[in-house]
């Protein structure tokens, strides 16, 4: 006679003889791996502020202009200053989103603050609203704003649109 196979009705983490055991363990586990990840967060706080703050510094109009950002094998170059702000703005976001985390509410605001106005000011020199392209009609000058989240929400579907057009002019290359 053949037996059929059955889910057992809990799972097996769930079971009362090895139940407390495995949660305990996950938890510990758990708890560890946070802790871990806090302190290093805790211990790298300071050079991710000034990072931030060499940046802003070299900023220009909350532009970075410096020379070091580009595509490295681009078929065709895109704007380097375009790229240097994107990565100024998404570093400045993250350190508010890791302030957040570690409680430092002044950094919170301060550097939320600054990431918007980060991306006020790229939109305001790259992106052609008529056109629904950024500054050097390039992808990598497309992707950036849509996956920092520097493209105003308004003109994310055209944007995006844009970018899928030039990568099927391209025979569906990037």
């Amino acid at each position: 006679m053949w037996r059929t196979w059955r889910l057992p009705r809990q799972p097996p983490w769930d079971l009362p003889h090895r139940g407390g055991a495995m949660r305990l363990r996950w938890c510990h586990g758990r708890s560890f791996a946070l802790r871990v990840i806090a302190r290093i967060l805790i211990d790298n706080l300071d050079a991710i502020r000034s990072w931030v703050e060499s940046m802003r510094w070299h900023a220009e109009d909350l532009l970075y202009k410096q020379a070091g950002y580009g595509d490295w094998i681009a078929p065709e170059a895109s704007l380097m200053e375009s790229i240097g702000t994107a990565y100024f703005y998404v570093s400045t976001w993250i350190l508010s989103k890791i302030a957040g985390i570690l409680g430092e509410r002044d950094d919170v605001w301060e550097y939320g603050e600054l990431a918007e106005q980060i991306a006020e000011a790229y939109n305001a020199a790259y992106f052609d609203e008529a056109t629904r392209w950024y500054a050097g009609r390039t992808q990598t000058g497309q992707v950036l704003p849509l996956a920092f989240g520097i493209c105003p929400e308004s003109a994310r579907a055209r944007v995006a649109s844009r970018l899928v057009e030039d990568i099927h002019t391209r025979t569906a290359t990037m």
